[in-house]
């Protein structure tokens, strides 16, 4: 997922919301754990969003952020047990 945003001065991660939708269309909220620079590579930033256990059983899902209320893209993930 291409992330087009940085945090302002003294923003933290709380202002980023994420979500996961099932193929059914269900909509789970997503914990934001970590934003920032991926380790040797500042230029490029990552985001590590826990998953919730009940979507474990699911092929794919639709991942989905908020950032300051400003919807991003979905993208489509595969899971693997």
């Amino acid at each position: 997922m291409a992330v087009t945003f940085l945090l302002g001065p003294g923003e933290t991660a709380s202002v980023i919301q994420a979500q996961a939708e099932d193929p059914g269309g269900q909509i789970f909220p997503l914990t934001v754990e970590y934003f920032g620079a991926v380790p040797n590579f500042s230029w490029l930033k990552q985001i590590i969003v826990k998953l919730p256990s009940e979507i474990a059983n699911n092929s794919e899902i639709r991942i989905s952020l908020k950032v300051r209320g400003t919807e991003e893209n979905k993208v489509t993930v595969k899971l693997k047990p």
